[in-house]
């Protein structure tokens, strides 16, 4: 009787945990975006965040009560709790194209323009160096008709949403319980890190990382490993054409993952040979024999590596060049590539890096942000990464504690390792360490160091769930994982969208700003110079005709530039004073408030310069529809 009652309990919590979710969408559908909405948490109705927020309050319920009574052995109900934490998870990242928004500025919307130029043309062009993401989205279009801008919109939810469960199945391979896997697929279900709402390669192929691992640690098993050596050689193969950096940290890796196992076998599974050679190591050194000594090891090492040769922990030696020998070739295709490279060259060979810490405080000075401030500001972006993290460091000191089970552990350590390593590759590139690393985008890196803690939160969970947290005989660390969980969920979703709460724009694409970029391309003559604000045409024109036809329309001359503070009123009575060639402007309404509020700080526009703007003789209003201008400049010099 008492289970009957718990899983009609279960059913109820579900069944409103539904409602709640199918209320989110229907009233977010009903109230569509009107424009340019400088904050979407504050033009989206209250209703629809709280709505979503039980949902999961719900779902989590279901998931960790399930463990903490251990129904999960007898009963796959949990499953329905990971169902709707996706579910939300979904309605998170589509709640901007329910309410009608087009799509995102920067890269997202020139990633619609290469979709466009793939279904236009029927090839990939030569200057496109993330092939597979659009050939990704080029077969989705096909195969469903659906339209390419859909496409690209809720695709990056879709690979989102299978993150989460990749690291499932990496869970299965790292942990050893169920209730483990359960804890750690539920501790990320509704946690955002990054790279989860705009259409950019680089962030997919972090988001397929978590695969690779499960791929690549199920190849090493002794049963049935080939069909995962064929997909983890796949994937491998595909990674160069995904995203150069990721494909780079997955040659850092793997040679990591090599050498941790190298020293593994040299110290768990052949110890006792092996800390002989160490103490005659250490007597050479000291006494002076340093080549008698690295020849006797260096002796020991390589028998080392031909006793692995055969195990099941081999150095993944083959997997690194195949990913080696298909990315330099790659890279080295387009010119591109070639500054970086450059840059990497000049900064080994100076000995020098830019400042990193000096650049990030010149930035929160321009936007007046400093004391208590940066670290409201810092709790918001980073506070769930902060979480796990922390999670992950406790996770080490549990390992530590058992020294005795690091036989068992071997692949949470490869992990945790691997973290490890990737936090010191960031650090090297803020504290500039490692001259050069700058030159392969290592400000990314950050975002590469939480994409496996996951499995270690389960790892901590699992832990404190058998010793428990008894006040007056009540286990209280289940709550305590509930609150932990939807303290970091709620934090990533409060910073999942660029927005004032974190001293940032909304970058949308309105239906308004195509609108005034569909009259630009077939109203206008072949352009070679404009100039904008925050909203570069070109971008734009990417979303209507693709960079191919761009390409075209702008012609081979085309150049951008910035338009000078406050329209250089500052200094000049016309605007068109400021150029030597005639131009055309895009001014968004994005650009027109900005600078009145979000980035008020830095002071480069106000309104009465857009007021000015209008009188300036030497400025015509091309066209408008109450949202979107373009301007022609005339110059006057």
């Amino acid at each position: 009787m008492n289970t009957l009652k718990k899983y009609l309990n279960y059913k109820l919590v579900a069944i409103l945990s539904i409602l709640f979710s199918t209320l989110a969408i229907g009233i977010a559908f009903q109230n569509q975006a009107q424009g340019y909405e400088l904050s979407i948490y504050d033009s989206t109705p209250f209703i629809v965040w709280f709505s979503l927020i039980l949902s999961i309050t719900g779902a989590l319920f279901i998931v960790i009560y399930q463990i903490f009574t251990k129904e999960y052995l007898s009963s796959n109900f949990w499953m329905i709790g990971i169902f709707i934490l996706l579910l939300d998870r979904l309605i998170l990242l589509y709640i901007p194209y329910i309410r009608g928004y087009f799509s995102w500025r920067g890269d997202n919307i020139s990633h619609l323009g290469y979709l466009i130029d793939i279904i236009t043309y029927g090839y990939i062009p030569s200057d496109n160096p993330y092939p597979i993401s659009h050939i990704f989205l080029v077969i989705f279009n096909t195969i469903t008709g659906i339209s390419e801008n859909i496409v690209v919109n809720y695709s990056t939810g879709i690979f989102s949403t299978l993150y989460v469960i990749s690291i499932y199945l990496l869970a299965t391979t790292i942990l050893y319980t169920k209730k483990e896997q359960i804890l750690a697929i539920t501790s990320v279900a509704v946690v955002f890190f990054s790279y989860n709402v705009f259409l950019m390669p680089n962030g997919w192929s972090q988001l397929f990382l978590p695969l690779l691992v499960f791929l690549y640690f199920k190849s090493l098993e002794k049963y049935n490993s080939s069909e995962y050596k064929l997909l983890f050689v796949i994937l491998l193969i595909l990674y160069p054409f995904f995203h150069p950096l990721s494909s780079l940290y997955i040659i850092f890796m793997l040679s990591f993952i090599g050498i941790i196992l190298f020293l593994m076998y040299f110290y768990l599974i052949d110890g006792k040979n092996n800390l002989k050679l160490i103490n005659n190591l250490k007597k050479y050194l000291f006494v002076g024999q340093l080549t008698s000594g690295f020849i006797k090891n260096l002796e020991t090492g390589v028998n080392t590596l031909i006793l692995m040769r055969n195990d099941k922990y081999a150095f993944p030696l083959t997997a690194i060049l195949i990913e080696i020998v298909i990315l330099f070739p790659w890279i080295l295709s387009f010119q591109s590539f070639h500054l970086n490279l450059k840059m990497f060259y000049n900064s080994i060979l100076t000995g020098t890096n830019p400042n990193v810490l000096e650049g990030m405080q010149n930035t929160l000075n321009k936007i007046n942000v400093s004391g208590f401030d940066f670290i409201q500001l810092f709790v918001k972006l980073e506070g769930a990464n902060l979480i796990f993290l922390g999670l992950f460091v406790i996770s080490l000191f549990i390992l530590s504690k058992q020294r005795y089970d690091l036989q068992k552990n071997k692949n949470l350590l490869l992990l945790s390792g691997i973290t490890i390593f990737t936090g010191f590759i960031y650090a090297s590139y803020l504290f500039g360490i490692v001259p050069g690393i700058h030159a392969i985008a290592a400000q990314r890196i950050k975002s590469y160091i939480t994409l496996f803690t996951p499995i270690s939160v389960g790892f901590v969970f699992f832990y404190f769930f058998q010793k428990g947290l008894i006040v007056k005989k009540v286990n209280l660390f289940p709550i305590l994982c509930i609150l932990i969980i939807f303290t970091a969920s709620t934090l990533s979703i409060y910073s999942l969208y660029p927005s004032p709460n974190v001293i940032q724009p909304n970058p949308s694409v309105t239906q308004a700003d195509m609108q005034a970029t569909e009259w630009f391309v077939f109203h206008t003559p072949r352009v070679v110079l404009t100039t904008h604000i925050m909203s570069p045409i070109y971008r734009f024109v990417d979303g209507v005709v693709g960079p191919t036809e761009r390409a075209y329309m702008l012609g081979p001359t085309y150049k951008h530039s910035t338009v000078p503070d406050h329209f250089n009123y500052t200094k000049m009575n016309k605007l068109g004073e400021s150029y030597s060639e005639d131009r055309y402007m895009l001014i968004t309404r994005l650009d027109s408030v900005i600078y009145d509020t979000v980035w008020s700080a830095v002071g480069r526009f106000n309104r009465q310069d857009f007021e000015q703007l209008l009188e300036d003789t030497s400025v015509e209003k091309l066209y408008s529809n109450g949202e979107t201008n373009i301007f022609f400049i005339s110059c006057t010099t």
